[in-house]
């Protein structure tokens, strides 16, 4: 269990390969495409997912603590037609 008050923040920088990609982060969609640095509320799990038009939308939790600087990189494929093939996502 992640402790902090309320108010603190988190960095969090997404990046996906192509470039460009728009991001959603607990729900909300971001004003920026990837690659952006939102901050996001520390100790509380969020869901970032990251859609580029006819790729396969990638999803990762992630929770920060404060001040922390949390990384989540999408790597997004259009190479072959087979399920799951050329998606991953690292942190």
């Amino acid at each position: 269990e992640l402790r902090s008050a309320p108010g603190e923040r988190a960095s969090l920088s997404v990046l996906s390969d192509p470039k460009g990609c728009s991001v959603m982060i607990a729900g909300e969609m971001a004003r920026a495409t990837t690659p952006l640095t939102p901050s996001v509320e520390a100790g509380k799990e969020v869901l970032v997912e990251v859609l580029c038009p006819g790729l396969p939308r990638q999803a990762r939790w992630v929770m920060a603590a404060p001040a922390q600087n949390v990384e989540v990189s999408a790597r997004l494929f259009d190479e072959t037609p087979t399920v799951g093939a050329g998606c991953g996502w690292s942190r």
